[in-house]
């Protein structure tokens, strides 16, 4: 049996990193924006922390869809910025930035804190990722997976993989950002490849009992 799993999100570098993790499972995913009663669904992230947001997300498409669905929501959190741009991750610069534009306001920012500093300072941050996952039939008994990678972020960007803040990010232990890194060797390391490898066993268990 494959079950289809609406996913709260259009972008498409996260659905290619839940495609890459869930290859092997008996699942079909199907963005909100291709499902017929969800497509025209304006999805906002209001809310004051990841999983307030995963889960407001989740609950708002699968009641409307009728079919269980994933939300994620994840960002960086810099400890010289007292966690920021945290859950404004996505809308650091403004409530529409690109990547770029996102970016670009956290150089500032961490350059503003360390006037002189050079290629090789890098500041502590992690990246966090929260996934809920909404039964239609229990919409308000949400399921939560969480992971998290610790790291630094540096202020000369590198690599061309991957999306966000990947450009300036090094996970613990690595030579090279997340843009440097394959998507395999990418999805071994970070917070979402650590959720994602958290929600399988229930994505099994679920799978079974309704097949």
């Amino acid at each position: 049996m494959s079950l289809t799993l609406l996913v709260a999100s259009s972008n498409q570098h996260k659905l290619r990193e839940f495609n890459h993790i869930f290859a092997q499972l008996p699942l079909t995913l199907l963005p909100f924006t291709e499902h017929p009663s969800t497509h025209s669904l304006i999805v906002e992230e209001k809310e004051n922390t990841f999983s307030e947001n995963a889960i407001q997300k989740a609950r708002l498409i699968a009641e409307k869809g009728q079919i269980i669905t994933l939300a994620d929501d994840s960002g960086l959190e810099v400890d010289a910025l007292d966690g920021k741009p945290g859950v404004r991750s996505a809308r650091f610069a403004h409530e529409h930035a690109s990547d770029a534009e996102n970016r670009l306001t956290l150089w500032t920012a961490l350059s503003a804190k360390c006037p002189s500093s050079l290629p090789s300072n890098f500041f502590p941050a992690r990246f966090r990722c929260v996934l809920a996952i909404v039964d239609p039939a229990s919409p308000h008994t949400p399921h939560i997976f969480e992971g998290a990678c610790e790291g630094h972020v540096t202020l000369t960007p590198s690599g061309t993989h991957g999306f966000g803040y990947d450009p300036m990010f090094t996970p613990l232990g690595a030579e090279q950002t997340f843009a440097e890194l394959s998507l395999t060797q990418k999805m071994k390391l970070s917070h979402r490849g650590a959720a994602l490898q958290r929600l399988i066993p229930w994505l099994q268990s679920y799978v079974l009992s309704h097949s």
